[in-house]
C-alpha cells in the first residue's frame, strides 16, 4: 500500500471515529505539499512525506529547501512580475542595418534602393567582380535595376557555416569615401557603407532575438546572485554588478552606434570592462559595471521596458514602495483653463501625482529615455553653454536637442535653456537626485521603511496568495522590521512568512 493512501485511509478512519473538528492552520503533510509547491513549485518527494509521518516537524526541512536552486527559480519568477524583464518586443536594429535572406542570399532589410534601384530588392547568387577600388561592379539587369552579386562570408553569429551575402551589403570599410564612419550612426544612412568584416555591424532577426533574450538574462541573473550567494536584498536594486553573455557583449561592442530609436551611446559600461567573449558565448559572465550603476534600476532590460524617467520611477514606486500613483477617491480637482503651466508639479488636476513622481524620476535624469545610455558628468555638465547659445539660432547638435531643453514653448521655461532636461522646473533642493541616481531612492526609501514594508508585503502576497488584510497590517510591519534587523536577508523574511500563523492558517 502507497503511503498517500495509507495517510488517505488514516484520514478516513479518524473521520469514522470522531466527530468532526475544524481545523483552523495546516499541519503535517498538507503543511508540507503547501510550503514544496510556493518554496520549489514541486510537491514533496515520498521521502520527506515518510519524514513528516515518522513525526519530524515540517519547519525542520525549510532551510534545506532555501538553498535549492527551485527557490531561487521560484525567487527569479516572482521578481519578473515586478521588473517585466521581458524585453523581447523591443527592436535594437534600423532597417538599414537588419540582414534578412532571400534565395539563399542574405542583404540588409530596405536597403537596397540607393544601389539596386528597388526598394528592399536583394541580388542573386552570382559571383560578384570588383574594379581596381575594390567596389562591386553593378550589372544592369532591366532599366533602372541592378544586379552586383554576392560573397562568401563567415559571420559573426555562425562562422562555422558562411552564408552568400550581397557585394555591396559585405563591404567593409570602416569609412565611406565621404568619410562617414560607416559604424556609426550616420553609417546606416550612407550608400557606400555595408555591414563591416563578418557583418558585425548588421543584426538579423535571429540575432536580435538573442541579444533581448541576454539583456533580459542579466536581470534574472542578478536575482539569482542575491538569493544564491545571501547578498542582501538592497543589492539587487543597488549593485554595479551585471551579467553579459556573448550576443550582449557582441551588441555593446559593435552595434550600439548603429542604433534604431533606442539610444545606447554613449554606453553605460566602458569597453574595458567588456568580457572577452566570442557571439557563441551563450552563458553569462559577472562584469563590474561601474559605480554610477543602481543594480536591476539601470540595467538594460529596465530601461528599455520603462523609457520615460516617469515610468521608471512609477514602476518602481509600484513594485518596491506599494506605492501607486492614483487620484484620491474624491477625484481630482477641477481643472482651471487658465492654467497651462509646463511645470506639473504646479499645474492643477496634475500636481497632486506629480509633486511627488517629477522629484522621483529625477533620479533616472542620466540614463537615457527609450534608451539605455548612460550621461556622465565629465561629458554631460548640468548646463551646458553652446547649448543655451544654439537654443537661440535654431541649429543644435544632436547631443544637445536630445539631452538638453533648447526650445522654448514658453517664458517659465527661460531659466532653464541650457540645462539638461532632467533639471527643467526641478527644486534646488532635489537636483542631488539626478548626479546620485536611483541608488539615492533605494537608500532613503530604505531608511524610512517604505522599502522594506513594501517587499514584505509583495513577498506575503506571493506565498500568501492574496494581499494582506487589514488586521494583517501590524503583521506586515513587523515582517518589515526583522527583515531590516536581519540585514535585508530574503530568505529570513522566507522563512518568517512560512513559519507564521497568518501563512498556514486554513481559509
Amino acid at each position: 500500500m502507497t503511503l498517500l493512501l495509507s495517510l488517505f485511509l488514516v484520514g478516513m478512519s479518524a473521520a469514522q471515529e470522531t466527530p468532526a473538528v475544524v481545523q483552523t492552520q495546516m499541519e503535517g503533510v498538507e503543511l508540507l505539499r503547501a510550503m514544496s509547491l510556493d518554496l520549489r513549485g514541486v510537491v514533496p518527494s515520498m521521502e520527506e512525506y515518510q519524514a513528516v509521518q515518522d513525526g519530524n516537524a515540517v519547519d525542520d526541512v525549510i532551510d534545506q529547501w532555501l538553498d535549492t536552486p527551485g527557490f531561487t527559480e521560484r525567487v527569479v519568477k516572482q521578481h519578473r512580475s515586478l521588473l517585466w524583464n521581458n524585453v523581447s518586443n523591443v527592436r535594437l536594429a534600423p532597417n538599414q542595418s537588419r540582414l534578412t535572406v532571400r534565395n539563399g542570399v542574405w542583404f540588409r532589410n530596405a536597403a537596397s534602393t540607393p544601389f539596386r534601384g528597388v526598394f528592399n530588392l536583394g541580388c542573386t547568387a552570382r559571383d560578384a567582380e570588383f574594379d581596381e577600388f575594390d567596389w562591386p561592379i553593378r550589372e544592369e539587369v532591366t532599366p533602372g535595376v541592378y544586379d552586383e552579386g554576392s560573397v562568401v562570408i563567415a559571420p559573426y553569429w555562425d562562422p562555422e557555416n558562411p552564408i552568400r551575402v550581397c557585394a555591396f551589403d559585405a563591404m567593409e570599410q570602416q569609412y565611406a569615401p565621404d568619410g562617414t564612419d560607416c559604424a556609426g550612426v550616420n553609417g546606416t544612412a550612407d550608400d557606400q557603407c555595408g555591414c563591416g568584416p563578418d557583418l558585425q555591424w548588421c543584426i538579423p532577426t535571429v540575432v536580435e532575438r538573442e541579444i533581448l533574450a541576454g539583456l533580459g538574462e542579466d536581470v534574472d541573473q542578478r536575482i539569482r546572485a542575491m538569493v544564491e550567494d545571501d547578498q542582501p536584498y538592497t543589492e539587487l536594486l543597488t549593485g554595479s554588478t551585471g551579467y553579459l553573455n556573448g550576443p550582449v557583449t557582441h551588441f555593446l561592442t559593435h552595434q550600439t552606434e548603429r542604433r534604431s530609436g533606442f539610444r545606447f551611446s554613449p554606453t553605460s559600461i566602458d569597453t574595458d570592462r567588456l568580457p572577452n567573449l566570442a557571439y557563441s558565448d551563450k552563458a553569462s559572465v559577472p562584469v563590474a559595471m561601474g559605480d554610477h550603476h543602481s543594480g536591476v534600476l539601470t540595467s538594460p532590460a529596465w530601461l528599455l521596458r520603462f523609457q520615460t524617467q516617469r515610468s521608471r520611477a512609477n514602476q518602481f514606486h509600484n513594485s518596491f514602495l506599494c506605492q501607486p500613483f492614483v487620484p484620491p477617491s474624491s477625484g481630482l480637482p477641477e481643472v482651471s483653463e487658465e492654467d497651462q503651466s509646463l511645470d506639473l508639479t504646479a499645474r492643477d488636476g496634475c500636481q497632486y501625482c506629480h509633486a511627488l513622481l517629477e522629484p522621483a524620476a529625477a533620479h533616472w535624469g542620466r540614463w537615457s529615455e527609450s534608451g539605455a545610455a548612460y550621461l556622465e558628468p565629465e561629458s554631460f555638465p548640468a548646463f551646458n553653454a553652446d547649448c543655451l547659445e544654439c537654443s537661440t539660432r535654431g541649429s543644435c547638435t544632436d547631443e544637445c536637442r536630445a539631452f538638453y531643453v533648447t526650445e522654448r514653448l514658453a517664458p517659465e521655461q527661460d531659466p532653464f535653456i541650457g540645462y539638461m532636461n532632467a533639471f527643467e522646473f526641478l527644486e534646488d533642493r532635489h537636483a542631488l537626485h539626478v548626479d546620485q541616481g536611483p541608488a539615492l531612492l533605494v537608500n532613503k526609501t530604505t531608511a524610512d521603511g517604505r522599502l522594506p514594508e513594501c517587499v514584505a508585503e509583495k513577498t506575503a502576497e506571493w506565498l500568501l496568495g492574496r494581499s494582506p488584510t487589514a488586521a494583517e497590517e501590524p503583521w506586515v510591519q513587523e515582517l518589515a522590521t526583522r527583515f531590516a534587523e536581519a540585514g535585508f536577508d530574503y530568505k529570513s523574511l522566507i522563512r518568517d512568512i512560512v513559519t507564521s500563523e497568518n501563512y498556514r492558517r486554513l481559509p
